[in-house]
């Protein structure tokens, strides 16, 4: 167990470490990936995936992928409306699709 910790530790190492260096674009889709696998893990792991998609984790993946693209087009200045809209939304779907 042990040594399978530690080698995909290196690996995981070795990749981010090339990431970084190549950086740009590379480094930015590496991101998005990663912000989507850890929201996919954060859901599993609150209980709100159940079977299929509800309509919290597609808020929550359309925020995010809204927010990388203000980022790539360069809408530096609206980066804190789109952050507050993202989560007025996620909000918005919370308290109405809560049981």
């Amino acid at each position: 167990m042990f040594k399978t910790r530690l080698l995909s530790g290196i690996l995981l190492l070795a990749v981010a470490y090339l990431t970084i260096m190549c950086g740009g674009y590379v480094l930015f889709f590496t991101l998005l990936g990663i912000s989507l696998i850890g929201m996919q893990e954060l859901f599993k792991a609150m209980g709100i995936h159940k079977e299929g998609m509800n309509s919290l984790e597609i808020a929550g993946y359309a925020s995010a992928i809204v927010y990388y693209a203000g980022i790539y087009f360069g809408f530096e200045k609206f980066g804190m409306l789109t952050l507050i809209i993202s989560l007025v939304l996620l909000m918005f779907v919370y308290v109405f699709s809560y049981p």
